[in-house]
């Protein structure tokens, strides 16, 4: 059994880092696209778990002391 290649279509000319970042953009809505040190990263939306983990890790922190002008949480 074997596989077909797959081909991208034709363009004049290769897509800027930028307009790929912008599709990319188009094809995952809600994810985060960034370009760091010209290279692409897509990151997932923090989820419920992600922020409650953050809530649990912040509250004895606040509780302490350690938000305020000094430093932030």
């Amino acid at each position: 059994m074997s596989a077909a290649a797959v081909e991208e279509p034709h363009r004049p000319e290769p897509l800027t880092l930028l307009e790929h970042a912008n599709q990319l953009m188009e094809q995952h809505p809600g994810n985060r696209v960034e370009i760091i040190g010209g290279v692409i990263t897509v990151a997932p939306p923090p989820d419920a778990p992600h922020g409650m983990a953050l809530t649990e890790i912040m509250m004895p922190l606040i509780g302490a002391g350690l938000h305020g002008k000094e430093s932030r949480i």
